[in-house]
């Protein structure tokens, strides 16, 4: 489903949950409000993407990390707060998690470490604090993982991260 481009000033139906077939959704830069809790038991979501809404953000739900055929997500430049719940890391089929350039905050949890299929991970432009945990920069080392691209908050003195290719978004997007 692609949505991208729109001016509908109004969240995310939530009948979307009820779409089982439903696989992949695009939307970019259409102006929508709310946040997450459509996911919530889309039994095949694949890939979802949507970034550039900055009146859509909110907290991130924790049933999120249930979604278990999820492999592509992206919410970058939107307007989400807190922190990122460590059930994530249940995401077994995740590939590639885009969260840069929101208001995210507290320390990046090593759960996320549990995505062993974990291709990209860019969470940079956020307020994270500490050093990127060590489970993550581990996967750059494991031959079991395709850890290629690690974005994150880096050389600040709140956070740090010895292990990323980059740690803005003008220098990631190069990579």
């Amino acid at each position: 489903m692609e949505l991208s481009g729109n001016s509908f000033g109004e969240p995310m139906p939530t009948v979307l949950s009820q779409l089982n077939s439903l696989e992949q959704v695009f939307v970019e830069d259409s102006a929508i409000t709310g946040g997450l809790d459509f996911m919530i038991g889309m039994p095949l979501i694949f890939q979802l993407w949507i970034d550039k809404n900055p009146s859509f953000g909110g907290t991130i739900p924790t049933e999120i990390g249930n979604l278990s055929t999820l492999a592509s997500w992206s919410i970058t430049e939107n307007g989400f707060i807190g922190t990122i719940p460590t059930e994530l890391g249940n995401l077994s089929n995740m590939q590639r998690l885009w969260m840069y350039g929101n208001n995210l905050n507290g320390e990046i949890p090593s759960e996320l470490a549990l995505m062993l299929k974990l291709e990209i991970l860019r969470l940079e432009a956020n307020d994270f604090t500490g050093i990127i945990p060590f489970q993550i920069c581990s996967l750059r080392n494991d031959f079991l993982s395709d850890l290629a691209l690690l974005g994150s908050v880096c050389g600040t003195d709140n956070s740090q991260c010895p292990c990323c290719d980059c740690c803005n978004i003008a220098e990631c997007d190069v990579l």
